[in-house]
């Protein structure tokens, strides 16, 4: 998006249906690399016992802070400025240099799970560590990447769905 969002908006200020809708498509491709893997990072990033509540806090609070704000700050921009279109798309290029800086900083490597587990943070009460996880076979033979939870017995009503 910080390369994209210029020429996005540079697209929508035509004003007309051809390049509109070729805009429109482009950010859904966009967003397509964003929306995809998102939800596996942030929830692979966190151990089970504080998953959701990370998960949660975090994704809501920045929406809030950025996403709420966003219609304020453009609409801000191009009052400033109204020949000077490309000023909100700045904004959103800034605020994805920004989500690309801190992404970048986020000690998660590639190809591990809960990687705050795996370097060893406990979690005082006895939950399990990436160490104390079982991992499974595959078809093929090869292991899992991750834990398993064992699968309820069918008679067991404290597990009903």
């Amino acid at each position: 998006m910080v390369v994209a969002a210029p020429l996005l908006f540079w697209l929508y200020h035509f004003g007309q249906v051809g390049p509109t809708t070729l805009g429109v498509a482009l950010h859904a491709v966009c967003m397509a690399f964003v929306g995809g893997p998102l939800p596996t990072w942030m929830v692979e990033g966190f151990p089970a016992h504080v998953r959701y509540s990370a998960v949660a806090i975090g994704y809501n609070i920045v929406t809030a802070i950025f996403g709420g704000t966003a219609p304020l700050v453009a609409t801000a921009i191009v009052a400033a400025n109204p020949a000077f279109y490309l000023g909100p798309a700045l904004y959103v290029s800034g605020l994805a240099l920004l989500a690309t800086a801190v992404i970048g900083a986020t000690p998660y490597v590639i190809g591990t799970r809960n990687f705050l587990q795996e370097e060893g943070a406990t979690t005082g009460d006895g939950a399990a560590t990436a160490d104390d996880v079982e991992l499974l076979p595959t078809h093929d033979g090869a292991e899992l990447g991750g834990p398993v939870a064992a699968e309820p017995d069918a008679h067991d009503e404290t597990h009903m769905y």
